[in-house]
C-alpha cells in the first residue's frame, strides 16, 4: 500500500495524481492526466495587466537602487 497507510493510502491517489509530473518531471504531461491546468490561464486580461505593471514598477525600483549603489562604488557622484 502506498505511503504505509494500508488500504487508506489508495484513497489519496486521486488527490495526488495531479502532482505526478512534479515528482517525476521526465515523464512529462500526458493527456490522460486529470486537469493539471495552470490557474494563471484563467485570469482576466485586466488583472494580468495590472499585475505585470506592478511587477515592472517593483523591478524598475530595484534596478534604480542597483544603479545608485554601482555609482557609489565607482566613486561617481550620485544620489545617496
Amino acid at each position: 500500500m502506498p505511503f504505509g497507510l494500508g488500504p487508506w493510502g489508495w484513497l489519496l491517489i486521486p488527490y495526488l495524481w495531479s502532482w505526478w509530473s512534479y515528482w517525476w518531471p521526465w515523464w512529462g504531461w500526458w493527456p490522460w492526466y486529470p486537469l493539471t491546468w495552470p490557474t494563471y490561464a484563467l485570469t482576466p486580461k485586466e488583472y494580468e495587466t495590472a499585475t505585470l505593471e506592478y511587477q515592472a514598477k517593483l523591478l524598475e525600483g530595484q534596478l534604480e537602487a542597483i544603479r545608485r549603489r554601482l555609482s557609489q562604488l565607482r566613486g561617481t557622484t550620485g544620489t545617496p
